[in-house]
């Protein structure tokens, strides 16, 4: 079974009465076609250790797995919630809630909370499931909530930042920046450190941190700003999670750049052209990210310098990088 294959943005503008060179309008979809996989002689061989098969999600929803110590916890666009043992993937519980989620699914030790296709943030019990307490957002998640200390907290579509105390849902505060006219759909930029900052990024390129005490915005700054003379070509949005290690935070925006910044400050250390909605992630060393065309980068993450890029997967719908045992992952659109 393959994974359902990821879309692209594309956007195409014709200047010519007669439409010339537009001839994908009318037929075909005119996107870049997949880079042919190459045959490997694989150097290892990856063991599957278990698998649990799950309802299947739209690509409306924005779903993913919650590792709480050492369960797994998954949940699915038809109201099923799993309770997995992360050693054999063992099934500890499962519950069918009386809902349509959007998105899920995050816990702690006492909880675990999903979002519903009517945005209603509900908190239930991880002992039998059941309902603590449901409160409404003010639109629909762009990424599952996220546990921080005593807090959940939400980023939403009209790019509003909320936080609830996590036993009773009362509404702690909520932080707000404007939204251009365009902005990229993906799946969630707010990242959560603990439970006292949150690094969030945002339309036209910003970065900023959020103290998660007071929902105030400690500082902001700019992983890369808006060119072009149009609305499309101006968006330059941080649509991915930020990363932080250490004294550095890195961003990647869509339209713009890859950048690493001093985390006390905001101020700048380095930063390269490269275009991503995707992803990024780093090592002690390197700093990888996959561009929105499927090349992997590899950049040092104190200098900026690049130190390779792999191509062989262009355009076909590459996932953000992951590491594993000095390995980097991704996949793509076939499931590979």
């Amino acid at each position: 079974m393959t994974a359902p294959r990821l879309r692209l943005l594309s956007a195409a503008l014709c200047a010519s009465v007669a439409l010339t060179g537009c001839a994908s309008w009318f037929s075909g979809d005119g996107r870049p076609q997949p880079t042919p996989l190459t045959t490997l002689s694989q150097s290892q061989n990856p063991e599957l250790l278990w698998r649990v098969d799950v309802a299947k999600n739209s690509a409306e929803g924005v779903f993913q797995p919650a590792v709480i110590a050492d369960r797994v916890w998954v949940s699915s666009e038809n109201g099923e919630v799993l309770e997995l043992d992360s050693d054999s993937g063992r099934v500890i519980q499962r519950l069918t809630l009386k809902q349509d989620l959007a998105a899920g699914i995050a816990a702690n030790a006492d909880h675990f909370y999903v979002i519903t296709k009517q945005a209603k943030l509900m908190a239930h019990l991880r002992a039998d499931g059941s309902a603590r307490w449901t409160v409404t957002l003010s639109s629909l998640p762009t990424s599952p909530a996220q546990v921080a200390g005593d807090k959940v907290i939400v980023q939403t579509q009209d790019g509003r930042v909320s936080a609830f105390d996590s036993r009773d849902g009362r509404q702690l505060w909520v932080y707000q920046h404007n939204l251009p006219a365009l902005t990229v759909r993906h799946s969630g930029s707010l990242q959560a450190l603990g439970g006292e900052v949150a690094l969030l990024g945002m339309s036209g390129g910003r970065l900023g941190v959020l103290n998660l005490a007071s929902g105030e915005l400690i500082w902001e700054s700019a992983v890369t700003l808006p060119r072009g003379a149009t609305e499309l070509e101006r968006i330059a949005d941080v649509a991915s999670p930020p990363v932080f290690d250490g004294n550095m935070v890195c961003a990647v925006a869509f339209q713009g750049r890859v950048a690493c910044l001093d985390a006390k400050s905001g101020t700048p250390m380095w930063s390269r052209e490269l275009s991503s909605s995707r992803g990024l992630t780093f090592d002690a060393r390197l700093l990888y990210v996959t561009a929105d065309d499927g090349t992997v980068h590899a950049f040092d993450r104190y200098s900026g310098t690049p130190m390779w890029k792999q191509e062989g997967l262009r355009y076909r719908g590459v996932s953000a990088p992951a590491l594993l045992n000095g390995q980097v992952l991704v996949y793509d659109a076939e499931g590979y």
